[in-house]
């Protein structure tokens, strides 16, 4: 499991995006190896539905964004296992610094 957000103060950690294209040979995202994948790494995401072209011709994508601790090489292997699980060319991901910040729980009695 990716490490991802904890609760209260100013934590710096990464908003990551995977782009994910309709399949090669189905021409559709199979949103539930897509979820398979996810679910073993991440206790959450989101998904947004999106449209993607390739060569010119309009396909249905999704755009995974999770927010997490950097950890390069795991993110790599999560991307190459969604490539590979979901028959694609390639997935693109990309990740940046993110701020969060949260207000602490209220202190009982005060």
């Amino acid at each position: 499991m990716v490490k991802e957000m904890s609760k209260g103060g100013d934590k710096r950690k990464h908003l990551i995006h995977f782009h994910i294209g309709s399949s090669n040979t189905l021409h559709y995202v199979e949103k539930d190896k897509v979820y398979a994948v996810l679910n073993e790494y991440f206790k959450g995401y989101t998904v947004i539905d999106a449209t993607g072209y390739y060569e010119g011709s309009p396909e249905a994508s999704i755009i995974v964004e999770v927010v997490a601790v950097e950890i390069r090489e795991e993110l790599l292997r999560i991307a190459e296992e969604l490539r590979s699980r979901l028959d694609q060319w390639s997935v693109l991901m990309d990740y940046t610094l993110t701020v969060m910040l949260e207000a602490d729980k209220p202190r009982e009695g005060g």
